[in-house]
């Protein structure tokens, strides 16, 4: 298994100059442990991040495109995803992704976390960000 050193640098988390939510996934972790510590890393540098402005619900664009070649996500990464707090703290999350089997993958997890309205995919980030900016 990977250290949480390595994991963190696997990706990356930031509230952009537009107030947006940034995760920026920088490579896939194929080995179900490494995937399911990763998502743990996420969920708690997420939780940290947004604890600066609690009162704020925040736009997230999530880009998966360095991901694309994973093909299984252990349950309890999408566990994680689907049941954090945090995640539903977000008003819209836009996934980039261009695997057909991610976009089906987060349509299942945005069912599971009761958000199916407020995820959508989309094949680049220029789409995405123009449905998060406000008034879109």
């Amino acid at each position: 298994m990977k250290s949480d050193e390595e994991l963190l640098r696997s990706f990356k988390l930031y509230i952009g100059e537009d107030d947006i939510a940034y995760l920026e996934f920088l490579g896939a972790q194929d080995v179900p442990e490494n995937n399911i510590r990763q998502a743990e890393l996420i969920r708690d540098g997420l939780t940290k991040l947004l604890e600066e402005s609690p009162e704020r619900d925040y736009n997230m664009l999530i880009d998966l495109t360095a991901t694309s070649v994973v093909t299984n996500i252990p349950d309890r990464s999408k566990e994680i995803y689907a049941k954090s707090p945090v995640f539903k703290k977000m008003y819209k999350i836009a996934v980039v992704t261009p695997s057909l089997l991610l976009k089906i993958l987060t349509s299942a997890v945005s069912l599971i976390g009761g958000k199916y309205e407020g995820i959508k995919s989309f094949d680049n980030r220029e789409e995405a960000l123009g449905w998060l900016k406000p008034g879109k």
